[in-house]
């Protein structure tokens, strides 16, 4: 799906100066005011793999013939200064948000996308010579829409890094987007972008591996193999011309990662089971972490729902002998939830946990 400046077309190449350690990433394109529009490109990149002051600026390309060199735009002031540092959301994972504004010259249909030189993070399963391979997502926007300049497109609930058992169960990946125009929404599942001997993820013979286009629940069905798969998932936007009939309307898409861990159960079977408890269960606004060991070691904790929707996520050292997380703030219906634990060597800890 990469596509160039063409008659009747106009491209804009987001060129960032990097090198390797690109995990996963979107872009997105808000409108603001007649043919004004913001475009934000959201990268998540492996910590270890590159220096992070590559990472402070990029320059966007419109296709018209101007250009904006953009300063990274999240995380505090350090090292990149006057551009911001971006976040780290794991000991291992930044992430990194380039935002920009753009006047497009008038009615078509636009393609934005990042460049063609940033290089993907090492040892990807699923892309051969992952390392020396691009990173590449893209973006359609059509001005105007049945004579509406506005077009904006869809946002998530979820970061697109999820992590699965190899423990012949399934695991789910929920994609639904949320759409500010009240666009309806496909969703299907692509090669990544300019990756040389591609293959989908492995399923094995009896497993699946597939998308539901209505709600973009991605499924994967019985994983074969431990290590880190890319995806591309496509996001295509709808409007009713309001007789009835569906134009596109523009796509979005999201490079997603999926890290497939050794674990053998998918719910107590771990061995974070011996180094922390969760209580209690059921329960109703808290829950308590009990830290059975100190080993100053980092955990990610992930609260979901059965469609594995992330609810809420947050960081924690062992350093004390307990935490207490309240949930009150979200909300949460009576029924069951899924508490997933990591650790910084790649265990996993996925309880069931049920709301009163």
């Amino acid at each position: 799906m990469l596509r160039y400046t063409t008659s009747g077309f106009i491209g804009i190449f987001i060129s960032l100066n990097m090198n390797a350690g690109i995990i996963a990433g979107e872009i997105f394109y808000k409108w603001l005011n007649g043919y004004t529009y913001e475009v934000k490109l959201c990268l998540y990149s492996d910590i270890g793999s590159t220096s992070l002051t590559e990472y402070c600026e990029d320059t966007i390309y419109f296709g018209d013939g101007t250009s904006a060199v953009v300063l990274r735009s999240n995380g505090p002031i350090g090292s990149c200064s006057p551009a911001h540092d971006g976040i780290p959301i794991t000991p291992y994972i930044k992430y990194s948000e380039y935002i920009t504004t753009h006047t497009f010259p008038g009615t078509g249909t636009y393609y934005i996308h990042n460049s063609l030189n940033i290089k993907r993070d090492s040892s990807i399963f699923n892309i051969p010579n992952s390392i020396n391979q691009i990173f590449h997502i893209e973006a359609m926007l059509t001005i105007p829409v049945f004579g509406v300049n506005h077009n904006t497109s869809p946002n998530y609930n979820n970061i697109p890094i999820l992590d699965g058992c190899l423990d012949g169960n399934c695991f789910h990946f929920n994609s639904i987007g949320n759409d500010a125009d009240g666009d309806s929404l496909s969703y299907e599942i692509l090669p990544c972008n300019g990756a040389t001997g591609y293959t989908y993820p492995y399923a094995g013979t009896s497993g699946t591996y597939s998308i539901q286009s209505a709600n973009g629940i991605l499924d994967w069905c019985n994983p074969q193999f431990q290590g880190k798969y890319n995806t591309l998932i496509n996001i295509k936007q709808w409007r009713n011309d309001g007789s009835g009939n569906y134009q596109l309307t523009g796509y979005s898409q999201r490079d997603v990662r999926f890290i497939v861990n050794a674990c053998t159960g998918i719910y107590d079977v771990s061995p974070l089971n011996e180094l922390l408890t969760v209580s209690p269960n059921p329960f109703l606004d808290e829950l308590v972490i009990q830290f059975n060991q100190t080993k100053n070691t980092h955990y990610q904790i992930t609260l979901l729902d059965l469609t594995g929707r992330i609810l809420t996520c947050f960081h924690s050292l062992d350093t004390k002998p307990s935490m207490t997380v309240n949930l009150s703030t979200l909300n949460l219906s009576k029924g069951i939830y899924l508490l997933k634990i990591n650790d910084e060597k790649g265990n996993v800890l996925i309880k069931k946990m049920m709301k009163q």
